[in-house]
């Protein structure tokens, strides 16, 4: 045997198991907020040699741009001081009927204050949200900023563009050769399939557009911009999970996605402006707009509070929300998520609140995007129906990916955060929460069609296959 090979070996071997110490220390110092995905990851660095370890530093490594964070936290006293200036004496009164939210504490917990005066108006995929959309671009005279995790550019069918996304981008195109100030931001990983050219129409015109994490960097999977927002002239907004592209449209051959889109009109509209500056600051590093400017006047009755969730907070906001408002309910919630994995602090919340008696029901699809978290999520609902008697429905069909939460009839959230670690924790996410009672029954009535059409999960014993695969899936729970 050649010595010299028996050493290059020796050497391989030495440094990947170095590499893999070395990221399980990482993990063990990084992930203090979550010990169970610490010790995941431990496994999985120290027991998969070589790709353990290039997993780890793709899925599992929490490092972010702390220049741009240091320079987020030292301004943060600075917008306090803005908002606190606009909003004088407001969140207690915006609230003051709602039971539930003033018991929960949400105007404390959301990071913004809960803001009245505001419409809301509900859109039911694509078909629906879409030609809102697009009219309110077209007449936009001064302002639009757009950020999407997915725009699609090739369609699903044949060759050729996505008729979404291109009559998204013609859209835009033609606001900014108006001089209307255009920023667009779409995420790296999410619309891996869209080469930057697809945007030159745009750039072109003087718009802006910016890919988050671009393609150098989107071999890191952590710290994705997963937010679905519009905001148009600070006058009309739209909070949603759906994402740009035909296969949202439910008369089009490529109908994959169900989801639902929320039309604001009102004075949130301006915590909704400068979540984004924050959002723009993060991706290209520039400084957000400094002036202050006026709220937007009211336009309705309803209360609403932006929820802002990304890695810079040392609590997750949208996850600290959603607890408390669980907490602290007395009598029903209904629960609608793509992806339920829940982290220990939901799912003790959960079970605490069937236990007090609070009425507990999921709505999931049947088959989600993902063979890994179609089977783990299972490893969840299976113990809550048949321990607890929760109500777990099924939606048939193409994929239910509304994410949404209505609580006791009072409190609704509704935006782009799923009920999984990476986005609670990691990724950049835009919610709002309401307290009315009026919006929670008009978010209940237009879910009636799926719960309708959906089939309760069987409570009887799966075979011993089936839940063997779905407890192997469930050991990656913390790392999805």
């Amino acid at each position: 045997m050649d010595p010299f090979s028996g050493w290059f070996a020796f050497s391989l071997f030495a440094a990947e198991r170095l590499a893999a110490c070395a990221c399980a220390l990482h993990a063990v110092y990084r992930k203090r907020r979550n010990p169970t995905s610490a010790a995941s990851w431990m496994v999985v660095c120290v027991f998969i040699p070589v790709l353990g370890s290039f997993a780890y530093v793709t899925l599992g490594a929490e490092r972010v741009q702390r220049r741009v964070l240091r320079r987020r936290r030292a301004r943060a006293e600075q917008r306090s001081a803005e908002q606190a200036a606009l909003v004088p004496a407001m969140p207690a009164e915006a609230v003051a009927e709602n039971a539930l939210a003033v018991r929960a504490g949400l105007a404390g917990l959301g990071g913004n204050p809960f803001l009245s005066g505001n419409s809301l108006c509900l859109h039911v995929d694509g078909d629906e949200a879409y030609p809102a959309m697009l009219q309110a671009i077209n007449a936009a005279q001064r302002s639009v900023v757009m950020a999407s995790y997915i725009f699609d550019s090739r369609r699903c069918t044949g060759s050729g563009a996505d008729p979404m996304g291109l009559a998204f981008l013609e859209a835009l195109t033609s606001a900014a050769r108006r001089g209307v100030r255009v920023r667009m931001l779409y995420d790296a990983v999410g619309s891996s399939g869209t080469r930057s050219r697809f945007f030159e129409p745009l750039r072109a015109a003087g718009g802006r557009v910016q890919e988050f994490f671009p393609r150098l960097q989107a071999w890191r999977l952590n710290f994705r911009d997963h937010r679905k927002m519009l905001l148009v002239d600070d006058r009309t907004g739209f909070v949603s999970s759906l994402n740009i592209g035909a296969r949202h449209l439910r008369n089009g051959p490529c109908f994959s996605s169900h989801d639902l889109c929320v039309e604001i009109g009102g004075p949130v509209l301006e915590q909704l402006r400068l979540a984004y500056e924050r959002e723009w600051l993060f991706a290209t590093d520039e400084e957000a707009e400094q002036e202050v400017v006026a709220l937007p006047p009211n336009a309705g009755t309803h209360a609403v509070q932006v929820l802002e969730g990304g890695p810079f907070h040392t609590d997750p906001v949208f996850l600290t929300s959603l607890v408390s408002a669980i907490h602290h309910s007395r009598n029903e919630i209904l629960l609608c998520t793509p992806y339920f994995i829940p982290d220990a602090t939901l799912r003790m919340a959960l079970r605490t609140a069937v236990n007090r008696g609070v009425r507990l029901t999921l709505l999931v699809p049947e088959r989600c995007d993902s063979p890994l978290v179609n089977k783990a999520r299972m490893t969840e609902l299976r113990p809550l129906a048949r321990e607890l008697g929760v109500t777990v429905l099924i939606v048939p069909g193409p994929m239910q990916h509304i994410k949404a939460a209505i609580l006791d009839g009072e409190v609704a959230l509704l935006g782009s955060s799923n009920l999984d670690n990476r986005s609670l924790f990691l990724n950049f996410e835009l919610d709002i929460a309401v307290a009315s009672r009026d919006f929670a029954q008009q978010l209940r009535k237009t879910l009636e069609v799926d719960l309708a059409r959906a089939r309760e999960l069987p409570t009887t014993r799966a075979p011993l296959l089936t839940l063997f695969m779905e407890r192997v899936a469930a050991l990656f729970a913390p790392l999805l």
